[in-house]
């Protein structure tokens, strides 16, 4: 996404007019935790033409980065009451991680001559620590109205930004038909990868002049995501830039400490969502310094374009929210 500050503006304007035309309204701003699990991969599947051996052979490699991390942060939203219903609302939310997690990334690759099945001929296990950072704006509105539901239509927008330092390695390789057993306690590679992403979806709201409330929402749209891999022990930088589409489910629970149907007072909110995003790009690789991988000749200044590299993403969160509405 190159200018997400476009979706924020329209979000922002979505059903102008309902947003000034009621006067009860509610604010609110709750201090939250989210513990996060799932994987994000990496991989590239092409077939390339070796010219010495006159033979065409196909190469694949996939790579698994960890997502378990914990994020605080805080929820601020305000909303507009009509006959003790929520009738439209703006939040805006903001995460990013503590303890930058240790976990394990794994770097499998294949290779064989076209018509032939593909071997394993490297698999290799490092540590990895992540940054992560997520923003997420969203504006809904009431469109169905029932005595213990009602539907909302929401657009939003989210960013994900996720920063790997990836740690020594740990495996194998074969090299001239031998096995070689490999070990390392030194930096391997920088991975940041970057989700921004429109989305609309559906929330339903369940019991809602309660004291607890529960919500069922489901979005999708479209997914712009833009990659970064410094592989340190080859000298080699990766790029890539492409599109593709992100699914979310989520459930919630909110408690209110309040009396009768009053909006404002003290709740605590459990939450649980599950999203999936996959992408397709096209990378280029370039080597700022000699590749120790092929040492036959200099590999510095060489430069590779348009190599297919797909991303695909899974994520769980479940989360605790403790706020106030005023």
């Amino acid at each position: 996404m190159k200018k997400p500050a476009v979706y924020i503006i329209l979000i922002m304007t979505l059903f102008s007019q309902p947003l000034f035309a009621q006067s009860k309204t509610e604010f609110s701003i709750a201090p939250s935790v989210k513990s996060g699990f799932g994987y994000t991969e990496y991989i590239m599947d092409l077939i390339y033409y070796d010219s010495e051996a006159s033979e065409y052979y196909r190469v694949k490699s996939h790579l698994e980065f960890p997502m378990d991390v914990i994020m605080p942060g805080v929820q601020v939203r305000v909303q507009s009451f009509m006959e003790d219903k929520i009738d439209w609302a703006v939040t805006a939310e903001i995460y990013v991680d503590v303890n930058h997690p240790g976990g394990k990334m794994t770097d499998r690759d294949w290779q064989s001559q076209v018509g032939y099945p593909l071997v394993e001929f490297s698999n290799t296990e490092s540590d990895a620590e992540i940054s992560a950072l997520c923003f997420r704006l969203r504006a809904e509105k009431q469109i169905l109205k029932k005595p213990k539901w009602d539907l909302y239509l929401f657009l939003g927008y989210e960013y994900q930004n996720l920063d790997y330092e990836i740690i020594g390695y740990k495996g194998w390789h074969y090299e001239n038909g031998v096995r070689i057993n490999d070990f390392s306690t030194v930096k391997a590679l920088d991975y940041e990868v970057t989700y921004s992403m429109p989305l609309f979806g559906l929330a339903a709201r369940i019991n809602q002049t309660g004291r607890t409330v529960m919500n069922i929402e489901t979005e999708f749209g479209p997914v712009f995501v833009s990659d970064f891999d410094d592989h340190i022990l080859r000298n080699k930088i990766a790029e890539a830039d492409g599109t593709g589409y992100a699914i979310n489910a989520s459930v919630n629970s909110r408690f209110y400490f309040r009396l009768g149907s009053s909006p404002r007072g003290a709740f605590f909110d459990l939450n649980a969502d599950l999203k999936y995003i996959s992408a397709s790009t096209d990378q280029t690789q370039r080597w700022y310094g000699d590749d120790p991988a092929t040492d036959d000749y200099d590999d510095t200044g060489s430069y590779i374009a348009n190599i297919p590299h797909d991303i695909k993403s899974l994520q769980y969160r479940i989360g605790l929210k403790i706020g106030m509405s005023f």
